[in-house]
């Protein structure tokens, strides 16, 4: 698989010192359940951690039991390890990073990382959206709240979109759902298990130039983005979800959108 030169037009980086103030506001940036992407893939987060690795270990089990004998799930795991290997350095360099000063342990750690948290991800706020069931799997619940904190809200806490794209590719994790796709079922969960139970408006609007896709609307969503940052104490800076443009391109601005290859 050929390495692709990706166009990085966002970046995901730690939040400047300025913003982290005392207690408890300290806190507003740092995940408290589950951490997601290299900045707090150290923290002292025991239940997050081994949930994810849980998670993994299910989604490798599955695709063990559907290959048959002939596979394991080291074997499993290294291979796909080894396709997510060739978007490694792009992914690095939306973080800022420069690949060849990272040890090869770390470049080790970092595309573990990826795909545990981007399999995590799928599995919590894909999954629900669409229902699947495919051999062992069974269908999710949705996340509780403190999941929709850590992952949705931090702008720290996170990894680029376009690696999701591509550990979906790799695991078939969710059938069928390419790049736009997976850009729909987000807008889902976010419509249907966000703004719909929290009383808020929900419309349709383009998504990724398909006229037809069900989504909630950029101002509804702009409007539950506001109304977190303003009761919630959060700063507006790179919210995840902030920015909700009418153009398709912004959809996801904080999840580093996807960008023509």
């Amino acid at each position: 698989m050929a390495q692709e030169n990706v166009e990085i037009t966002c970046f995901i980086k730690n939040v400047d010192n300025r913003f982290r103030l005392a207690p408890p506001k300290a806190d507003l940036f740092t995940p408290l359940y589950v951490s997601i992407g290299p900045y707090h893939m150290n923290s002292d987060l025991p239940t997050g951690k081994e949930e994810k690795e849980r998670n993994l270990d299910k989604i490798l089990q599955d695709q063990v039991t559907r290959g048959g004998a002939a596979s394991n799930s080291s074997a499993v795991k290294n291979g796909w390890l080894t396709l997510l290997n060739n978007h490694m350095s792009d992914a690095l360099r939306y973080y800022g990073w420069n690949p060849d000063l990272l040890t090869p342990t770390r470049k080790d750690e970092f595309l573990n990382m990826l795909l545990e948290d981007g399999c995590y991800i799928l599995s919590k706020f894909v999954v629900p959206t669409i229902g699947i069931a495919r051999g062992s799997w069974q269908r999710q619940h949705v996340p509780p709240q403190h999941l929709e904190h850590d992952i949705i809200y931090l702008v720290e806490n996170q990894i680029p979109f376009f690696i999701l794209e591509k550990i979906n590719e790799i695991t078939g994790l969710i059938p069928t759902a390419g790049g736009s796709q997976l850009v729909r079922h987000f807008c889902s969960y976010i419509a249907e298990y966000m703004l719909k139970l929290r009383g808020y408006a929900v419309g349709r609007r383009s998504v990724c130039g398909d006229a037809d896709a069900d989504s909630q609307s950029s101002s509804a969503l702009a409007s539950h983005t506001l109304e977190r940052t303003t009761s919630g104490g959060r700063a507006d800076i790179g919210n995840r979800w902030a920015g909700f443009h009418s153009d398709p391109d912004y959809t996801f601005p904080a999840l580093a959108p996807r960008q023509a290859v």
